[in-house]
């Protein structure tokens, strides 16, 4: 999957992941060998009593996994992140990377600030629902959904006057789209900013599929 960002978005994005990086390193836990948490990490909703997802964190290194059959609670700084397959909830966060999972039976919650998110998502095993939350700034989302897709579509993207023409939601799957007034906000003060937001159903909608892209592109793909 090809990226579309400006140079000016890309420094900005390493000098961002060269600042948490730096953090990090201060942070007990925030690297391997610490004892805390992960910096910021969003939370894998299992009992880990029972389960233990596979754990792992990196500072400058990609990290890949060929299977996660409890699921993984990832954090790469400055790296990407590739899972082959994964049956059970996905958590991971990378500064600077793109975030790859080639088959998903779980939920997940995916961030990546200066990459790309693109996973698979296979039919669910049981009847309950999953949550995917997808949250990428300065990259693009291509999430692929095998039939019989069943889920109901959150999609915002927003962007600046200079990229109003280059990015856009692509879907396969029917989506209601509204477009907002240029705005400013406390995270873009100087700058206003559109957001086009999505809405839509497939199948009986059980899923519920998340998805906020700054600066990129969203593509909702169907696999037969």
């Amino acid at each position: 999957m090809r990226m579309r960002e400006s140079g000016h978005v890309r420094r900005s994005n390493y000098a961002l992941a060269l600042l948490l990086a730096t953090l990090a390193l201060a942070t007990p836990g925030c690297v391997p060998g610490g004892t805390g948490s992960f910096m910021t990490p969003p939370t894998a909703p299992v009992d880990h009593a029972t389960v233990q997802p596979a754990r792992v964190r990196k500072m400058g290194e990609d990290i890949t996994l060929s299977y996660a059959p409890s699921g993984a609670e990832l954090l790469a700084m400055g790296g990407n992140i590739t899972i082959a397959r994964s049956t059970g909830y996905v958590a991971a966060t990378t500064m600077g990377g793109d975030i790859v999972i080639d088959s998903l039976e779980s939920g997940a919650h995916l961030q990546s600030n200066g990459g790309s998110i693109r996973l698979l998502l296979l039919p669910a095993s049981t009847n309950e629902p999953r949550d995917l939350d997808l949250t990428v700034r300065g990259g693009n989302v291509r999430l692929i959904l095998a039939d019989p897709a069943s889920a109901t579509f959150d999609v915002e993207l927003g962007y600046g006057h200079d990229e109003r023409d280059r990015y856009a939601i692509e879907s396969d799957f029917p989506l209601m789209k509204t477009t907002s007034a240029w705005e400013r906000s406390p995270t873009h003060l100087f700058r206003s900013r559109q957001h086009i937001k999505a809405t839509g159903t497939v199948g009986n909608g059980r899923d519920h599929l998340r998805i906020r892209v700054e600066g990129g592109m969203v593509y909702l793909t169907r696999r037969p």
